[in-house]
């Protein structure tokens, strides 16, 4: 047996042992479901739940961390929902369990029937029929509405949908949870693997009247599909809407990234035009195809790879053709083809796919200018040009420095706290003395640093 396996297996005899535990104080069946680990790094897990009210609800989960394990319980009381989690080696969540179990509800008393706990998932295990008004009893007799759905439910609910009906290929679901004390406790489903992958795609989060999903919009600029449910049989209507809005947005995603004329794509030419033309070895393009949909436009950037650091060049950012944009997004962008604005040094240009005649590059016409202008740039001393030991001749008057005059570069240094970057020369002629540039009080001379400083002969 691997290591993996036998993890796997003591996780699993782990959450049984507590399912018994909370079925012999619950008097009701409860359910475990396996969640493996589907590739290496994954974290596999098993929920402990109960069928109540049309929907398997989530009630514990047991993490196989290897050697660690962790178990997270939420209790939902009228009121909102409680977290209970326990991280520990083997023996310790063995006894995290059995204080777990007491939490869950009091002990039954000996005259009421003993709950089962199953291994199947479909519904079939024994459930008593009981629609959860023991979970809202407040200890006085009197009757009051049951809890809310909590965030396992509505995590574990979309998980189970999207792994039943949207299969995407080379993907694969999995969720995360994050928080564990609300009102900032939430979940997040993401879709692993393949060429459509797409962290954090579905969003959970809980309060103490219920459960919030969210799920992107479809096309660029389209709102978020939120739903709310603040019943158990509300949050069982909701998911065919809520897994039909998933659905919609992958395929919206897909065709989007299937556009002809992308930020990125023009990014990429042009470092392959200076690669060629001006021999810029070290120029990259950086940017994705959909980073932002369908809130935010793409952008990428062109950027000059220093040792201490990237230097921009140019950046490129994709507007809607007949839309503008402003700080807050797209404002109507839905179905448009996107211009691509090429800025470099202040100097924009927009380019929109009906310009470039048929077969020709979007570029062509405008690389002459744009090589220029990217050539300036790149060769336009910044602070990350700077080398240690080089020689640098002044300019324009700065600190004490007249122009003529020659500077070594030291070196640069954070202060004690390494919130400020210091640029430390000395001076070549009289006593050598030192000059220090700070980022922060002199930044307006880091900033226009090729107007003060030329690099010169070593």
């Amino acid at each position: 047996m691997s290591e993996r396996e036998r993890t796997w297996r003591a996780a699993r005899e782990l959450a049984r042992a507590l399912a018994q535990q909370v079925a012999a104080r619950r008097a009701e069946a409860l359910w475990l479901r396996d969640y493996p680990a589907a590739e290496p790094g994954d974290v596999g897990r098993v929920v402990v739940g109960v069928a109540r009210d049309g929907l398997h609800r989530s009630v514990a989960v047991v993490n196989d961390l290897g050697a660690l394990c962790t178990i997270t319980l939420e209790l939902r009381r009228q009121g909102g929902s409680t977290w209970r989690s326990f991280r520990g080696d083997q023996a310790g969540c063995e006894r995290a369990a059995t204080e777990i179990a007491q939490e869950l509800s009091p002990v039954v008393s000996d005259d009421d029937d003993v709950g089962s706990v199953s291994d199947g998932s479909d519904g079939s295990d024994g459930s008593d029929g009981s629609d959860g008004s023991d979970d809202g009893d407040d200890g006085d007799g009197s009757d009051v509405a049951a809890p809310a759905p909590g965030l396992l439910d509505a995590g574990y609910a979309m998980l189970d949908g999207l792994d039943q009906h949207l299969a995407v290929p080379g993907g694969r679901w999995q969720l995360t949870l994050w928080g564990q004390a609300p009102p900032a406790s939430g979940a997040s489903i993401s879709l692993v693997g393949g060429p459509h992958a797409w962290e954090h795609l579905v969003q959970v989060t809980a309060d103490h009247a219920g459960v919030s999903v969210r799920v992107p919009g479809a096309s660029m600029g389209t709102a978020d599909l939120v739903q709310r449910a603040e019943t158990v049989t509300a949050l069982a209507d909701a998911l065919p809407g809520l897994l039909s809005g998933v659905r919609a947005a992958v395929d919206g995603r897909a065709m989007f990234r299937a556009r002809g004329l992308t930020a990125l794509g023009l990014a990429q030419h042009l470092c392959a035009a200076l690669r060629e033309h001006d021999e810029l070895t070290n120029v990259f393009a950086q940017g994705g195809l959909d980073d932002g949909f369908p809130r935010r436009w793409p952008k990428a950037e062109v950027v000059q790879r220093q040792s201490a650091g990237s230097v921009p060049l140019v950046a490129l950012e994709e507007r809607p053709a007949s839309a503008s944009t402003d700080a807050s997004g797209p404002t109507s962008a839905q179905g448009l083809a996107p211009c691509v604005v090429i800025s470099i040094d202040g100097h924009e240009v927009k380019v929109c796919p009906a310009q470039a005649p048929e077969r020709a590059h979007p570029l062509d016409e405008l690389m002459p200018d744009l090589l220029a202008r990217a050539r300036r740039r790149a060769a336009r001393l910044t602070p990350l040009h700077l080398e240690v030991d080089q020689r640098y001749e002044v300019l324009a008057p700065f600190g004490g420095c007249q122009p003529g005059q020659a500077l070594r570069f030291l070196g640069r240094h954070a202060d004690l706290r390494g919130d400020l970057l210091e640029y430390r020369f000395a001076t070549l002629d009289g006593d050598g003395a030192q000059l220090t540039l700070v980022d922060g009080p002199d930044r307006h001379v880091l900033d226009e640093l090729h107007r003060y400083l030329a690099r010169a002969g070593r």
